[in-house]
This record gives C-alpha cells, structure tokens and sequence, in this order.
C-alpha cells in the first residue's frame, strides 16, 4: 500500500530529472555560441587596438569556460596593449597552465602564447650577453672619446665581451621606470697594456606626454679600466624629447625625431701634466630622424637614420679643450631571398638583418697644441664606416635568442698636428673585422 503510494512521486521526479537533463543539453549550443562570439569579438577588439572592450567580451567567457586557454591569451594580449606587461604574463602563464592540465591539444597555441609571453616580458626585462673575436690593424683606446687616447701602431686580436641587464621597476601606459647595469672589456692577444674593462649602471625615466610626444630622462654612470688600473669616471645625464609622427601608407616615411641634450662630468684617474689634464664637462645637443619604408614583402621594412651632434669639451687643462661636429647615417635593412621575399636569404625562417652606418667626426681644438712642434691649433677630420650582418641562428621563447654578428669596421682619420720625431702621431687609421656570438634572453 505505501509502495504504491510512492510511485507516482518517484515518476514525477524521474520526470522532472529528465526534462532538466534536456533543458541543459538544449543550452549547451547556446553556451559554446556565446564562448565563441565573445572570444571573436576579443580578437577584433585587439586588432583595432581597443583592449578595454577586449576584457569586457572576454568577462562572458571567464564565467562560462574559465579553463579555456584561448581566454588566458587573449586577457595576456589585451593586458599588453593596456601597458600592463607584468600582468600580461600572469595571463599567459596562466594559458599555458590550462593548456597543460588539458593534456596539451593544441601544440600551435602553445607557441602563440610562449612567443607572446616573451615579447611581453622583453617590456620589462632583458638580459643579453655578447662574445665576439676581431683582428684589429691598429690598435688604439677611446676610453675618453673619438680622438685616439693612445695609439699603439700596431695590429693585434682581440676577444671581448659584454654582459647587459635592464628591468622596468614601473610600466603604465604613461610612464616607464627602467634600472641597469653592465659589465665588459676586451683581451689582446699581445698588446696587455691596452686590455680593457668597463662596468656601469644607468636608470632611465620614460614619460608619454601625448600620443605623439614622450620624454625621457636617462642617467649613466661607466668606469673604465685600462691595462687592470683605473682610467675613467663619467657620469652622464641625458634628458631627450621623441616626437612620433602619424602612421601612414606611403612608400617613404618619417617614424620619429629625436631630441637631446646631455651633459658628462669625466674625471681621467691618473697623473699627468697640468696642461694634458682632461678632468671637466662635456655638453651635447643632438637631433636623430628615423625614416621606414616598405620592403618587397610588405609585412617586412626598411629603416633610414640621419643624425646630427655637437659637443662642447671643457677641461681643466688646454691641449684637449674642443667643438666637435658629427654627421651620421645609418641603414637598417633585412636581407631578403629575391625570389621569394617572404623568406630571408640564407636561413629561409631566421631573420637576417645588414646595418650600414657612416659617421663624419669633426673636431676644432680652441688652444695652441703643446704636441704640435708649430703650436698650431689642432684639427681632426675622421671618417668612419661601420658594417654588421646579424644572422639569427636559434630562437627558442623559453631559452631566447642566438644571433651571429658578422662585424666590419673601417676609420680614416687626419689631423693637422705635426712633431719633429713623427710627421703624424694622431694617424690611427683602422679596419676591425670579426664576429659576435650574441644570445639575448
């Protein structure tokens, strides 16, 4: 009797279970709708550079699937374009680990969200450290400038070396504060008197004033080493102005110009005669336009660099007091393969890069030179033309970056300075060729 009196409930609930059952099967195309839509429209977002209605779309995701990594890659893209790099790589990370607990399905997102990952992380850290050997015809030092501190005369090999580090303390959208240090030197093979280290530290401050305008104030501080003792103190602070012009289609145009003052405070720390004493304050003023244009492949470009420097040297002694001017250009340009210039010219999937610079280096002495045997005042005239092929061999997101630089360098120098026992002691004319192993993480 109460057996029969608990069926019909026990179909009633059989019933509902089922109608429920088939209510969520029925929503479940909606769902995946819904996941969908808002993750195309994300995608859009980004592309047309609007983060902030990204993460909007993507909030419907989040409560709907939050496992699903395309979410976490999309948060990590928008959160870069927000300035937010930090962030962005919490939400990669993040993609990656739902990737994995997923059983890795799909090995292409992966790469996307790795390479990305690095990119972002490249906004506010960076470690690169460089190994490169060189035959150099003339060996000279120019701890203190472009102007032969000590001219040996003769050729020699040489290994250096260069270990960089940058983090960002702050990154907004607004402003940008960036430490730094460095350390690196040079190794003859036969000249150990001109072996030479350098270590330095620096902070730089970035500001965006406008869309078009941003300001920056860079601090450094280098001491040099020559031969294990100690050369050169320079502090030097840098406040610069960019102007960044309109993007357009044209073949040929400007990028951005820059703006720059620095001043240096250099303290030479050794003896020497009161009239060669260097220790002093060195002004420059400096504009540089950079110019892009398109490449065969337009996904692909050029750049164009023309620059203009002067500077002011102040010394407490006489013979190096000066003006000097410096007129430079410099070419930026990947190599590409001429049949196909959607691949490069010698590792089809690996960047090749030439860079061409030329600088013209004119210095006017402001007092009679002691060294000269006629007391003129000292002119020089340098010219100096720079080569770099830069090979990418591998390049792992994880691991980073390994570049091969192939490295030639040629300088012509004259000068007015005349001595009884030599016609010409500031000739250091020289050609440097050799190579660079660079791995950059």
């Amino acid at each position: 009797m109460n057996t029969t009196r608990h069926k019909p409930g026990i179909i009633v609930i059989l019933s509902i279970l089922y109608m429920m059952s088939a209510f969520a099967l029925a929503q479940e195309p909606d769902k995946t709708t819904s996941v969908l839509q808002s993750i195309d429209s994300a995608e859009k977002s980004l592309r047309s550079s609007q983060p902030d209605k990204a993460l909007r779309a993507l909030e419907i995701v989040e409560k709907l699937e939050p496992q699903n990594p395309w979410l976490w890659y999309y948060k990590g893209a928008a959160y870069a374009q927000l300035h937010d790099p930090h962030r962005a790589v919490d939400m990669f990370n993040t993609g990656l680990q739902k990737l994995h607990e997923l059983g890795d399905p799909d090995p292409a997102l992966a790469k996307m969200i790795t390479y990305a990952r690095r990119e972002t992380r490249r906004q506010f850290f960076v470690l690169s450290w460089q190994l490169g050997l060189a035959h150099d015809s003339n060996v000279t030092f120019e701890g203190g400038g472009q102007t032969g501190d000590f001219i040996s005369g003769t050729s020699d090999n040489v290994v250096g070396s260069t270990l960089r580090m940058e983090y960002a303390l702050t990154v907004t959208a607004t402003e940008k504060f960036t430490i730094g240090a460095r350390a690196g030197g040079s190794l003859h093979f036969r000249i150990k008197e001109f072996d030479y280290q350098q270590y330095g530290g620096f902070f730089k401050y970035d500001r965006t004033l406008s869309d078009r305008w941003k300001l920056t104030l860079h601090y450094d501080y280098a001491v040099d080493y020559l031969e294990r003792q100690s050369f050169l103190s320079n502090h030097k602070l840098s406040p610069s102005l960019t102007y960044y012009w309109p993007q357009t289609h044209n073949n040929w145009r400007p990028t951005e110009t820059t703006f720059e003052y620095s001043i240096e405070f250099r303290d030479f720390l050794f003896p020497i005669a009161h009239a060669l004493e260097r220790d002093g304050i060195a002004h420059t003023a400096a504009i540089t336009q950079r110019f892009s244009f398109p490449l065969a492949d337009e996904s692909k470009s050029g750049s164009l660099t023309l620059g203009y420097q002067f500077k002011s040297f102040a010394t407490q002694g006489t013979e190096f007091d000066r003006l000097t001017h410096d007129f430079l250009i410099g070419l930026e340009l990947p190599l590409l393969n001429w049949q196909d210039p959607t691949k490069y010219l010698v590792i089809p999937d690996k960047e090749l890069t030439a860079r061409i610079n030329a600088q013209w280096h004119i210095a006017d002495y402001r007092e009679s030179s002691i060294i000269d045997r006629d007391g003129d005042e000292r002119h020089d005239f340098i010219t100096a033309v720079g080569v770099v092929l830069s090979q990418l061999l591998v390049d792992d997101p994880n691991d980073g970056e390994l570049l091969l630089h192939l490295i030639f360098n040629w300088s012509d120098s004259e000068s007015n300075v005349r001595t009884s026992d030599r016609s010409s002691p500031f000739t250091y004319d020289k050609t440097v060729a050799g190579f660079q192993i660079q791995w950059r993480f």
